[in-house]
């Protein structure tokens, strides 16, 4: 194995590999809403305390075994490989995708969220958030308390809710993940969901749901999936039109659009990336483009250049995706994680076994994922 993975390594010393996902046309972010998630997303408690760096050699060894797989990710991608892909057939077992999340804003597994509103009234639009926004407790051991149904709980001072939602405020944002934390305090709003209380959309509509899963996404730690690094999106967005229509400076175009940065340690747990986003916070995706994930960014034809490119997608995405369910079971595990590894690793033995013709360097390339 050893001499397989050092011929990989000679093979594909260069190769690098990362991931994504596309946003919508139906907008479920205005203009003021994007601003208003990224000024949020600014604000909130003083971030983690750095990790203390590894020591030199293991350092070494984590580099090189990034390097490993990335280039193992390379083989299995070859075109002139036989097909079917074999890195295909392990995405269809449903080893990936997986969606971008804030690696550090992340909650304990096993979290209940305290929801509160700033308004009172709408009952109905409260009962239909609740329910929506619990559907992401179906696939990660994360849980929301909207409080007493039907008029569920009112924001007040120092009452220990996390996510903190207005109707009056602009925009549709949400601050991420454990950036909510302390918001209590002063009882600031983390979440704005503008006019969902009025007749602005029917509430078991498409797009009232887009908003709305979207947003709670985000209250988890999940981030937007267009400023994925495979996605490429940032070189089709038309900055000078989007920056006219939204009046952004620079900086704040390139923190709401600009692509990841992957870091130089790149592997996180064989199939994921870790990557730093513009607001230096450190963030995990997967190898595999999420298209189908609800954290798109919604923006108009006329944001990109002409005729827009593969970011550009005039659907609406209001099921959370494979990616997006993957990504909130695997931050909030409710399994034993030893199962699966064990699972993972069963999934690479049987597409080894039943392509006995594989080449030497596609078996090395395939091992190398095996955790």
């Amino acid at each position: 194995m050893r001499s397989f993975r050092g011929a990989l390594a000679r093979l594909f010393l260069a190769a690098v590999v990362g991931a994504a996902a596309t946003p919508t046309l139906v907008m479920s972010h205005d203009l003021v809403g994007i601003n208003s998630e990224r000024r949020l997303r600014q604000q909130g408690p003083p971030a983690d305390k750095p990790v203390p760096p590894a020591a030199p050699a293991d350092l070494a060894k984590q580099v090189a075994r990034a390097r490993e797989q990335e280039q193992a990710f390379k083989v299995l991608f070859q075109a002139n490989s036989a097909p079917p892909s074999y890195m295909a057939q392990l995405l269809k077992s449903g080893t990936a995708p997986f969606s971008i999340i804030d690696k550090f804003r992340k909650w304990e597994p096993g979290t209940t969220l305290k929801v509160c509103f700033h308004s009172a009234g709408a009952e109905d639009v409260k009962a239909r958030i609740a329910q929506i926004a619990t559907q992401w407790s179906r696939y990660g051991a994360v849980y929301f308390d909207f409080g007493k149904a039907p008029a569920y709980r009112l924001c007040l001072a120092k009452d220990g809710a996390v996510v903190r939602v207005s109707f009056r405020q602009k925009g549709y944002f949400s601050r991420i993940g454990t950036r909510a934390l302390l918001s209590d305090v002063n009882n600031e709003v983390t979440m704005g969901l503008q006019d969902l209380d009025e007749p602005r959309y029917p509430i078991d509509g498409e797009k009232f749901k887009s908003i709305v899963i979207h947003e709670f996404g985000h209250a988890l730690g999940l981030t937007h999936e267009h400023q994925h690094p495979a996605a490429d999106c940032y070189p089709q967005f038309n900055l000078i039109a989007i920056k006219q229509a939204y009046e952004w400076s620079d900086q704040e175009a390139d923190e709401n659009l600009k692509t990841l940065q992957l870091s130089s340690v790149a592997t996180e747990d064989k199939f994921y990336k870790t990557g730093l986003g513009p607001d230096g916070d450190v963030y995990v995706f997967s190898n595999v483009p999420d298209k189908l994930s609800v954290m798109r960014y919604d923006l108009r034809p006329e944001d990109f250049y002409q005729p827009p490119g593969s970011c550009f997608d005039p659907t609406t995405n209001s099921e959370p995706s494979k990616g997006d369910q993957e990504a909130v079971a695997r931050a909030y595990s409710k399994t034993n994680q030893v199962k699966g590894i064990l699972a993972n690793n069963a999934l690479i033995e049987n597409v080894l076994k039943v392509n006995p013709k594989i080449t030497s360097v596609e078996r090395a390339a395939l091992k190398a994922f095996k955790l």
